[in-house]
């Protein structure tokens, strides 16, 4: 765990205050190698990885470009770079008041432009755990 990570201190405070923290290993892998290895096709990514954002979506442009998937990402660093993948990638980036953007392959943006529930489907996924 990263604690120079800007938000760190705060997050801390919000969801762990109390908890002890140890340091673990994990193994990472790419977003586009683990869908290779399993052949799953996800509709939706839902990333929230502490200001890796744009790493995260660097190892997913296969998944971006040919599976098309809904993207929900939390940006805290590096916004302007997160934005330029996304155009690069053919998405469009709808609602960037929260930190939680919803960003849509551009060949599906008129559908969620022009829904009556747009709104509705926001709040929604915005209360997917974050």
């Amino acid at each position: 765990m990263n604690k120079d990570y800007k938000n760190f201190q705060q997050n801390r405070a919000n969801a762990f205050s109390n908890a002890m923290m140890e340091r673990v290993r994990v193994d990472m892998v790419q977003v586009d190698t683990f869908l290779a290895a399993t052949g799953l096709r996800p509709a939706l990514l839902k990333i929230d990885v502490e200001g890796a954002e744009r790493l995260v979506l660097r190892g997913s442009l296969r998944c971006l470009s040919e599976i098309r998937p809904l993207v929900v990402v939390e940006v805290t660093e590096n916004a302007d770079e997160v934005v330029e993948i996304f155009k690069a990638s053919g998405y469009a980036i709808h609602d960037r008041s929260h930190p939680e953007w919803i960003c849509v392959p551009s060949e599906q943006s008129g559908v969620v432009n022009s829904s009556p529930r747009r709104s509705e489907m926001l709040g929604l996924l915005r209360n997917t755990g974050t």
